[in-house]
């Protein structure tokens, strides 16, 4: 519908509009079909990445701002998702010992049994998806991600 209007009206490439579009509506579609799969392991995206970067910095401790950070979060809503894991208990918090002021955050033993279980069918399922693409498509794919990544990530100076 888009399209067409762009082609109607002359509002820039009618194919250019087309492949944004496709792309927008195929992540869309990819964002559907994983909220599902974690719907399945009672875990949201930020629940995930954050257990997941606790599990890879792991012995190191991490900050709410540094796990806000790699899930791409607000610290408010970091801190809303971690008082919601320690209540699961699959984090515990504590202060540094040499500034009682920062936070340090570690996976227990129920926690880091969770990542290792969720990790596996979240992988098969990403693995299916890029089934579906000859490892040509899947190329072109990554490098078309990564120069719109490149496009709209903040500079920084």
């Amino acid at each position: 519908m888009l399209v067409r209007i762009a082609r109607q009206s002359h509002l820039g490439d009618p194919d250019a509009c087309a492949t944004v579009l496709g792309l927008l509506f195929t992540s869309r579609l990819l964002h559907q079909h994983f909220q599902r799969a974690l719907a399945q392991l009672d875990l949201s995206e930020v629940r995930l990445t954050t257990l997941v970067s606790l599990y890879a910095l792991d012995p190191e401790p991490s900050t709410p701002a540094d796990l806000a950070f790699h899930s791409q979060v607000s610290r408010a809503t970091m801190t809303a998702t971690l008082e919601s894991m320690r209540l699961r208990n699959w984090i515990v918090r504590d202060r540094a010992q040499n500034d009682r002021r920062v936070l340090h955050i570690h996976l227990t033993d129920e926690g880091r049994t969770l990542v290792e279980q969720a990790v596996r069918p979240f992988l098969s399922t990403v693995n299916l998806c890029a089934q579906v693409l000859t490892p040509h498509e899947r190329t072109t794919a990554i490098r078309i991600c990564t120069h719109l990544n490149s496009y709209f990530q903040p500079q920084t100076a």
